[in-house]
């Protein structure tokens, strides 16, 4: 015989609380970003009679790493900067394009890499980024993704130069 239920408590149908909900609705966490997978928990809590199939949740979409086969090369110079950071690259969730990783050795003022169609802003978009300043004075740098996909490292230094935490909306 199943246990009592508990007032303030909700149960699932496999008798488990529902705080091993949201563990069930994600079968694989990992994919979704920090921020939704502490919401989830709070957000079920207080709907305990949500239902919601895996199938139903948006999946984030593959990662595209720049300068390997069959994705876009790197232009003017520019490599990963390597060792324990991340390789450049570019996603699409939800309708957002993601770009990351930290770079190094190419031009100023010239394409890093060019974006497939897909994955391109409707408009010019401008971003702060870190990068590395001789002398070492102000750590930031320009980085424009444009129209046309290509991603343009517009002011800095090429010691080395950030792309993480850039996102636009995506143009068809």
């Amino acid at each position: 015989m199943a246990p009592p239920r508990r007032p303030g408590t909700a149960q699932s149908r496999a008798g488990s609380p529902s705080s091993s909900l949201p563990h069930r609705v994600l079968a694989d966490p990992d994919q979704y970003p920090d921020e939704f997978k502490a919401w989830l928990p709070r957000f079920l809590g207080q709907n305990a009679n949500l239902q919601v199939q895996p199938m139903q949740l948006p999946r984030p979409g593959p990662i595209h790493q720049i300068g390997i086969v069959g994705q876009p090369p790197f232009q003017n110079g520019w490599v990963n900067y390597g060792g324990s950071y991340e390789p450049a690259l570019y996603s699409l969730t939800w309708g957002v394009v993601l770009l990351g990783g930290v770079v190094t050795g190419g031009t100023i003022g010239q394409t890093i890499f060019t974006l497939p169609k897909g994955y391109r802003p409707r408009y010019s978009q401008v971003y702060v980024t870190a990068c590395s300043v001789s002398p070492p004075q102000n750590n930031f740098g320009g980085v424009s993704v444009n129209p046309d996909g290509t991603v343009v490292a517009a002011k800095g230094d090429n010691g080395f130069f950030a792309m993480s935490g850039i996102s636009f909306r995506q143009f068809q």
